[in-house]
Formats: C-alpha cells, sequence, structure tokens
C-alpha cells in the first residue's frame, strides 16, 4: 500500500510540475503567493505584549492584497514612539488605526508615515489608555519588506 502512495505522490508532483512549466511558458502566471501568515485582517492581528517590556520591535513583508496588522493596548496613557523602515522596492503605508481600520488623528495630525524605498520616519504620540493597531500596506509591488519598532513611555513628562 505503501508503493502505492508513493507512486501516486510522484505522479501528482510530476503533474504539477507539467502544468506549472506549461503555463509559465504561456505567460498565464504571473506570481507565486504564499499564504497563511494570519495577521492580514485587523481581527487576526498579531499581538504586540507589553506588559513583558517596554519595547518592541519587528519586520515583515507585504504585498498588494496582504497587508499586515498588529495589535498593542496601552493600560495608562502613554507616550509611545515609532521607528518605521521599508526595506522593500515600492512605497509602504505604515498607519496607526483603530478597531474599525481608519486611520487615528490626535490634536488635528492624522497618524501614518508613507515612506518610499530604503525610507525610514520616526513618530512620537501620546495616546489615552486603549488598544490600537499598526496596519502596513503597499499599493504596489509584492514582498515588500519592512521593519519597525516602537518604545512606551508611560510617565508624564517625557514628552
Amino acid at each position: 500500500m505503501f508503493g502505492k502512495s508513493q507512486k501516486f505522490a510522484q505522479f501528482r508532483q510530476f503533474d504539477l510540475s507539467s502544468r506549472m512549466n506549461q503555463s509559465w511558458r504561456s505567460g498565464t502566471v504571473s506570481r507565486f503567493r504564499f499564504f497563511g501568515d494570519g495577521d492580514s485582517s485587523i481581527d487576526r492581528a498579531n499581538e504586540i505584549n507589553l506588559s513583558s517590556s517596554s519595547s518592541f520591535q519587528d519586520s515583515g513583508r507585504v504585498s498588494e492584497n496582504n497587508p499586515d496588522y498588529y495589535r498593542f493596548t496601552l493600560r495608562n496613557s502613554s507616550s509611545v514612539k515609532f521607528n518605521f523602515q521599508n526595506r522593500g522596492e515600492e512605497s509602504i503605508r505604515f498607519s496607526i488605526v483603530d478597531r474599525t481600520d481608519r486611520t487615528i488623528s490626535i490634536n488635528g495630525k492624522r497618524l501614518f508615515a508613507d515612506l518610499d524605498s530604503g525610507n525610514r520616519e520616526k513618530l512620537g504620540v501620546r495616546f489615552s489608555a486603549g488598544t490600537y493597531f499598526i496596519r502596513i500596506k503597499t499599493s504596489e509591488g509584492n514582498d515588500e519588506r519592512y521593519s519597525f519598532r516602537l518604545r512606551v513611555n508611560s510617565r508624564r513628562n517625557d514628552d
């Protein structure tokens, strides 16, 4: 029985390779995508745990139809400093959004940074206690690399 399943697996792999080569030659395959990073919606945002540390950093990749989301919760009014960097080829937008995926405004300033390839930007904001989200997306490109860091200080005199 094992021999049969092994032959089936070999056939399926050969069949897939043949079809991909035929599609590639005919021009119908434009790019390959891997799904499953689990953070492409606000409901499945990566949790940033600030109870064990006052800073966090991460990096990742975004595509045109595959943004990344991160969620962080502040127990008290806090000053948060962000450092965003575009490490990809196309522009990337980093936004601080609410639960409804709308960009937050504080004191009349919308909290986002549009960064071209290789650029970085710092953003410092005082937030009220609550839950906030970071949305990272690109309107062009595939597999655009980014990195970011945030640092939280809940003391009032850090501004």
